[in-house]
């Protein structure tokens, strides 16, 4: 029960993790550009 509570709140949040998969993916973008240099 105390999982599926967290994990609707998380849901409700779903903003905030769009904005963290947008960090991440940039991150690594960045990442490859360095390798590739």
């Amino acid at each position: 029960m105390a999982i599926n509570s967290t994990v609707r709140r998380n849901w409700s949040e779903v903003g905030d993790i769009r904005l963290l998969n947008i960090f991440a993916i940039a991150f690594l973008i960045g990442l490859c550009i360095l390798a590739t240099r």
